[in-house]
C-alpha cells in the first residue's frame, strides 16, 4: 500500500452511469440532413421522382435501340424542367432526353446528379434565401449548445460511489491567504488515522455498528495554485449503510474537524472527506490503506484467496478430507505458506480441526503403523490471511494455541502421550499480523 494519488478516473466520485446528452437521443430521434429536413415537402417530393427515375428496372425500346445507359422507359412519358448534367443549363426533358443537347438521364450521370445542387426557380430565389437563414440560425444554436455541453462535461468530477455523505469542513476564507499545500506523508496518513478512529467511537458511543475500515486518497494539484484532497472513508459494519446519513454523519464530521479544518485553512487547499457504503463489493486501490482488517479485507480480497479454497476443496472431494498441511504445491502459482501458526509476511497460515469423539478428544488412526501417530480425519480448518507485519491486523490467538499447534502436534506423525483435543483459538490482545479468517472455506465475520 502507497500513499500515491488516485488518477481522476478512479475517482469514486465521477459518475459513470448518467449518459452524454448526445447518448440520451434515441435512434429515431437523429437530426438528419438539416436542408432536406427545411427545404419542404415539394423538394423531398422531386426528389422521390428522380430517385424512381434513376432506380427504375425497365428500359424503354427506343433508349435500347440508341445503346443508351437504363432510363425511366414508360414511366418518364412526361415533360419535366431541370438541371441538365449534359450541357449545364435548365431546360426541359421530354421522357428523360434534355430538349437542348439530347442528354438522356441514365444510371451513368446518378452520381452527377446526387452531388448537384437543388434547382432552383428563379421565382423561389426569396424562399430559398429564407431557408439558408434558418439552417444558419439552427447550426449557431446547435454550436452554442455543444459549448455549453462541453463545458459542463469539463468541470471537476464528483465522485459517485454507492451511497456517501459529503463530510466536507467548513473552511475560514482562504482567498486572501498565500497558497500552502498539504504533504501528503506518513504523518498525514497518521494524523488522518486518528481522526477516523474519534469518528468511528463517535458512532460507537451512540451504539451504532458502524465503522471506517479502509480509505483512499484522490490528490490534484494545480502547481502554485490549488490542492483538491479526496477522502474516501468506506463504511462497514451492520449499521453502516445508516451510519453515513443524518444525523450520525455530521456526529463523524464533528469528531473530524480537529483534523479537517485545518486543512481546509491552508491557502489554496480544498479537502473533504466522503463516507462510503459499499457492502465489500468494491475492490480496493492498490494506494488504499485498511484502518480494520477481518470479513471486509477478506470479501475485497476473495478473488485471490479463493484459489487456495478451492484447492482445499478439490483435496477433500479426491481424499475425503482436508490436508493435515497447507502445501505451497497445493496451487498453481506456488502460495507462501509455513504452515500451523508460524507467521509470514503476505503468506498464509493453516490449522486443521480434526475429528473428535464423544469426549472431544482427537481420534487417532488404528493400527501400529505410521497411522496410529496421524489423526485419522481432517474435517475442518482456519486459513488465515497474513499481510505485510506481524504487529497488525486481527488477534486471534494466544500463547497456548501457538505451543499447541506450532510445538506439540505439529509436524505429524506425533506419538501422543495423552488424548490430544483441538485446543480452541483464543485472542490475548495482541494482534497477529492476520488481515482475514476463512474457516471451513467459509470467510469469517469478526
Amino acid at each position: 500500500m502507497n500513499d500515491e494519488p488516485r488518477k481522476p478516473d478512479d475517482d469514486p466520485m465521477v459518475s459513470k452511469d448518467v449518459p452524454a446528452p448526445w447518448e440520451q437521443r434515441r435512434p429515431d430521434q437523429q437530426p438528419g440532413n438539416l436542408v432536406q429536413r427545411m427545404a419542404g415537402d415539394q423538394y423531398l417530393a422531386d426528389e422521390r421522382q428522380q430517385a424512381t427515375y434513376l432506380a427504375g428496372d425497365s428500359q424503354s425500346l427506343d433508349s435500347k435501340i440508341r445503346g443508351g445507359g437504363q432510363d425511366a422507359g414508360d414511366a418518364a412519358s412526361e415533360e419535366t424542367t431541370r438541371l441538365c448534367p449534359g450541357c449545364g443549363k435548365v431546360t426541359k426533358f421530354v421522357q428523360g432526353q434534355c430538349t437542348n443537347c439530347a442528354y438522356k438521364i441514365s444510371l451513368s450521370a446518378q452520381s452527377a446528379e446526387q452531388i448537384a445542387p437543388p434547382f432552383v426557380a428563379p421565382g423561389e430565389t426569396g424562399a430559398a434565401w429564407r431557408v439558408l437563414g434558418i439552417v444558419v440560425l439552427i447550426v449557431i444554436a446547435l454550436g452554442v449548445g455543444m459549448y455549453f455541453v462541453v463545458q459542463s462535461l469539463n468541470k471537476p468530477p464528483n465522485e459517485t460511489v454507492t451511497t456517501t455523505t459529503d463530510t466536507r469542513a467548513t473552511a475560514t476564507d482562504t482567498e486572501d491567504k498565500p497558497y500552502n499545500a498539504a504533504t501528503i506523508d506518513e504523518s498525514f496518513h497518521s494524523r488522518l488515522k486518528a481522526a477516523l478512529e474519534d469518528g468511528n467511537a463517535v458512532w460507537a458511543s451512540a451504539d451504532l455498528d458502524a465503522y471506517i475500515y479502509r480509505y483512499g486518497i484522490f490528490e490534484h494539484v494545480e502547481p502554485g495554485t490549488s490542492q483538491v484532497i479526496r477522502i474516501s472513508a468506506y463504511t462497514g459494519g451492520a449499521d453502516a449503510e445508516s451510519a453515513i446519513e443524518e444525523p450520525h454523519s455530521s456526529a463523524f464530521r464533528a469528531a473530524m474537524s480537529g483534523f479537517m479544518t485545518p486543512l481546509n485553512e491552508r491557502g489554496g487547499v480544498d479537502a473533504s472527506v466522503f463516507l462510503v457504503y459499499t457492502g465489500g463489493d468494491e475492490p480496493p486501490s492498490p494506494k488504499d490503506r485498511y484502518l480494520r482488517y477481518g470479513y471486509y479485507y477478506g470479501k475485497e480480497h476473495w478473488e485471490e484467496i479463493n484459489r487456495i479454497v478451492q484447492a482445499l476443496e478439490g483435496v477433500r472431494n479426491a481424499d475425503g478430507q482436508y490436508p493435515l498441511t497447507l502445501s505451497e504445491s497445493i496451487v498453481r502459482p506456488k502460495i507462501r505458506t509455513h504452515g500451523g501458526l508460524h507467521f509470514i509476511a503476505d503468506g498464509y497460515g493453516y490449522v486443521p480441526i480434526f475429528k473428535t469423539d464423544g469426549s472431544g478428544n482427537i481420534i487417532m488412526g488404528t493400527g501400529t503403523g505410521l497411522s496410529s501417530f496421524v489423526p485419522e480425519e481432517v474435517t475442518d480448518y482456519y486459513l488465515f490471511v497474513y499481510g505485510g507485519s506481524e504487529d497488525f491486523g486481527l488477534d486471534m490467538h494466544g500463547p497456548d494455541a501457538t505451543n499447541y499447534y506450532r510445538e506439540k502436534i505439529s509436524p505429524f506423525p506425533y506419538q501422543p502421550k495423552k488424548a490430544l483435543t483441538n485446543v480452541p483459538l483464543v485472542p490475548d490482545g495482541v494482534p497477529d499480523g492476520i488481515a482475514a479468517v476463512v474457516k471451513s472455506g467459509e470467510l469469517m465475520d469478526l
